[in-house]
Parts: C-alpha cells; structure tokens; sequence
C-alpha cells in the first residue's frame, strides 16, 4: 500500500526525472564544451539549483514520514522563490555576456549551460507544484 495515490508518485518522479535530466545536461554541456572558466553565474545558478533539490528532498520526506503536510507549502514556497532567483541571474547573466563577448562561439556555449542550469530550476518548481497538489489532496 503506497502513502499517496499511484498518479501523484508517478507525477512525482516524472518531476524530478526532469530535474536530473537537466542538471546532467548541464554538466555534460560544461565537458563537452570543455569550458575552463566556470564562471560566478554559473557556480551560483549551481547552488540555487542544490537548494532547490534539497528542499525537494524535505518534501518527500514530509510526504513519506506522515508528517504535518503542512511542513510541505512552506518547502514550496522557498521552492518558488529560488525559481524566481535563478531567473533573475539568468537573465541578468545573459545579458552581460551579449554585453562583453564578442566571440559567438563563446556566447552560445555559456548560454547553452546557463539555460540547462535556469531551467532545472524551472523544473524544481514543477516537483513543489506536485508536492503542493498531493499536500491539498490529503490535508
């Protein structure tokens, strides 16, 4: 017997394959481009997206201990807020790259890892989405 419906733990690891898929992509992109700089965008949309992960993991953990689901929107919540925060780096990262680059190849191929990172970010916010769905049907 599983803690929660069968569709809400599918729906759950579709979201956090993504997550993987995306930060894989990302490493893979950063070796294949053989980028030597690992720049501060990158090191910090990094961290953003190993927060983001870890309060994932909290999630899972209200959801898999029966504890308050409560616990689970404030989880969410912060989710949510490091979404917001790698946009804003990314955003503002690319911009300075279109700014001060002028060798294309070296525009592409940092964009290319900063887009994998932001987006793994977006996709953390789809696993607190399922998180927040699940906490409502059950609470």
């Amino acid at each position: 017997m599983t803690p929660f419906d069968r569709e809400d733990i599918h729906a759950l690891n579709i979201a956090i394959g993504d997550v993987v898929d995306y930060l894989n992509d990302a490493a893979n992109r950063i070796q294949y481009f053989k980028l030597d700089d690992v720049t501060k965008a990158i090191k910090k949309l990094t961290e953003v997206n190993l927060d983001a992960c870890l309060l994932i993991e909290k999630g899972i953990d209200c959801l898999a201990g029966n504890k308050k689901l409560t616990h689970i929107a404030v989880v969410c919540k912060k989710i949510n807020e490091l979404e917001v925060k790698a946009d804003k780096i990314h955003d503002k990262t690319v911009a300075e790259i279109f700014e001060k680059e002028t060798d294309v190849k070296v525009i592409i191929m940092y964009k290319e890892v900063l887009s994998a990172l932001e987006t793994a970010t977006d996709k953390c916010k789809l696993v607190a989405n399922v998180l927040e769905s699940v906490m409502v049907k059950y609470s």
